[in-house]
C-alpha cells in the first residue's frame, strides 16, 4: 500500500501584509497597510491602453505566504499615458525611482477609483512583491514542512547544524551511482573488413 501524504497544514493569518518598501536613498518608507488598500497589478499593455488587475489588500499567513480573499481580481482599464504621468508623480513624491511601465508591476493604492484623481496614496511595492512570490514558489518546490517551521520571524531555538537541517516531507531524490566505464573493446579479426563495427 502507498504512504498517503499527510494533510496539508493550515497555517493562521497573522495580519495584513506589510512590505518593506524602500526609498531611492535606501531609507524605508512608512507605510501600515489599511483593510481598503488595494493590490493592483499591472496586468497588460496594448498600444496605448493598460488593463491592471484589481484586488483587496492581501492578508500575509504564519509562514509568510500572501492570502488574498474574495474571488479574485477585478480588471480596470486606463490610458498608457496617463497612468504613466501619475505614478512617476506620485514615484517621486514617495522618493522612490520614477520608471516606464512595465507588465507585473505592482502598486499599492489607497482609495482606488477608476480616475486617478482620486487616488490618496500610491506605492510602487513590484521588489517585495516579486520576493514574496518567489519565495512562495521555493516553498513548493523545495517540499518542507512548515509544522517545524515557526511564525514568520521568530527566531530559531536551536541553532546547531544539525537542527538547521529541514524536514522534507518527501525526501530528495539521491543520485543512482554510475557504474565504471568499461574499457574500449578490443579488435576481433571479424572487424577488419568493417572499421565501424
Amino acid at each position: 500500500m502507498y504512504q498517503q501524504r499527510a494533510e496539508p497544514r493550515t497555517t493562521d493569518l497573522v495580519g495584513l501584509w506589510e512590505p518593506e518598501i524602500l526609498r531611492t536613498d535606501e531609507k524605508v518608507i512608512e507605510f501600515a497597510p489599511e483593510p481598503e488598500d488595494m493590490y493592483v497589478v499591472l496586468d497588460e499593455l496594448i498600444s496605448d491602453q493598460v488593463r491592471l488587475a484589481v484586488s483587496p489588500w492581501p492578508d500575509v499567513d504564519e509562514a509568510g505566504r500572501l492570502r488574498f480573499s474574495g474571488s479574485g481580481s477585478e480588471p480596470v482599464g486606463f490610458g498608457r499615458d496617463e497612468l504613466q504621468t501619475e505614478l512617476d508623480l506620485r514615484r517621486e513624491s514617495e522618493g522612490q525611482q520614477p520608471r516606464p511601465l512595465r507588465i507585473g508591476d505592482v502598486l499599492m493604492v489607497r482609495g482606488f477609483g477608476e480616475k486617478t484623481e482620486g487616488w490618496d496614496r500610491v506605492l510602487d511595492v513590484t521588489a517585495p512583491a516579486r520576493k514574496a512570490a518567489s519565495r512562495a514558489g521555493l516553498r513548493a518546490v523545495a517540499q518542507v514542512d512548515e509544522s517545524a517551521a515557526g511564525p514568520v520571524g521568530a527566531e530559531p531555538e536551536n541553532t546547531d547544524a544539525e537542527a538547521s537541517e529541514p524536514i522534507w516531507r518527501r525526501a530528495p531524490v539521491q543520485p543512482t551511482p554510475t557504474p565504471a566505464a568499461r574499457p574500449p573493446a578490443e579488435a576481433s579479426p571479424g572487424s577488419v573488413s568493417n572499421a565501424a563495427v
